[in-house]
């Protein structure tokens, strides 16, 4: 006689082990775009704030603030944004239970320097939006797709 649970407990082993952070850390890099998206025009360009949700300090000093507003540029946050070669160079590095973004312009160990680190990750408003919008649906899709639904 067969056991009535022995299907589900083999669907159950097919994602155990590594199958979900797998799955995850394949999300992530196929998101990797809309994750510096959320980092650099959603929370530095538009609000002007760090990964912690706080407004980027010190400001610009005033010739700065001149120029921004000559090329009809934000000057009332700190955007850490002139001609875009900063943010095109951001990337997410996958790591075994975290990403975490850095950048590679010539500019960023003075950045990071004068606003610190913060100027790289997702607040937690946007790390939740990402996880409901891009990871969850994307994750039950496989799981879905793995015990066969």
């Amino acid at each position: 006689m067969a056991l009535p649970f022995a299907g589900l407990k083999k669907t159950i082993n097919r994602v155990k082990g590594d199958f979900i952070v797998d799955v995850i850390k394949s999300i992530v890099e196929e998101n990797s775009n809309e994750i510096i998206d959320l980092n650099t025009n959603e929370q530095l360009f538009k609000r002007g704030v760090g990964s912690d949700g706080k407004e980027l300090t010190p400001e610009y000093s005033n010739p700065y603030k001149k120029l921004k507003q000559a090329l009809n540029q934000p000057s009332d946050r700190v955007t850490l944004r002139l001609e875009g070669d900063f943010y095109k160079s951001f990337e997410v590095i996958i790591g075994q239970q975290q990403f975490l973004i850095n950048a590679t312009d010539k500019k960023t160990s003075w950045l990071i320097k004068r606003y610190g680190q913060r100027v790289f990750g997702l607040t937690s408003d946007n790390l939740s939006l990402f996880r409901e919008i891009v990871v969850k649906p994307d994750l039950l899709k496989e799981i879905r797709k793995q015990i066969k639904l």
